[in-house]
């Protein structure tokens, strides 16, 4: 689980099933392979949550979404506005730092996978050069 703050909340990334989606809106009966939750803001709980079984790309591109819901919800603290194009622009570039920052440092901790070795390294070279691909990878996420 990943936590960050905002407007000084905790808040959690969590990586769930289709079937905890569909639990939550209380309708498991309901689900199909059709239709699917890409991720949801769930105001009542502080977290942010994650199909975990979509690609890297639509993951990221999905918690951009729901980073802009949740900082709505903590900043923009009146719901009769006008949401004109104006609105939007201004939400999302005052938004754009902060959100950026919390996607980032998410995806720098998730661990490696998918390494492809193109070399002629033994068996032997390939294990040490994964531990100290791991190693690297420890030390980056001490020291955030």
């Amino acid at each position: 689980m990943f936590e960050f703050k905002m407007n000084d909340r905790v808040w959690h990334i969590v990586e769930v099933s289709q079937k905890d989606f569909w639990i939550d809106d209380d309708e498991l009966d309901k689900m199909n392979s059709r239709e699917y939750h890409f991720g949801r803001t769930k105001f009542d709980k502080n977290e942010i949550w994650l199909w975990q079984d979509i690609s890297q790309e639509q993951k990221r591109k999905t918690l951009y979404h729901e980073l802009l819901h949740c900082y709505r919800g903590m900043y923009v603290t009146f719901n009769d506005i006008n949401c004109d194009e104006d609105f939007w622009c201004d939400l999302s570039a005052n938004s754009h730092d902060m959100i950026h920052d919390i996607v980032e440092r998410y995806f720098d901790t998730k661990p490696i996978s998918n390494i492809t070795i193109k070399s002629n390294l033994s068996g032997n070279e390939i294990v040490e050069y994964l531990k100290t691909k791991k190693e690297e990878e420890n030390e980056r996420v001490r020291c955030k």
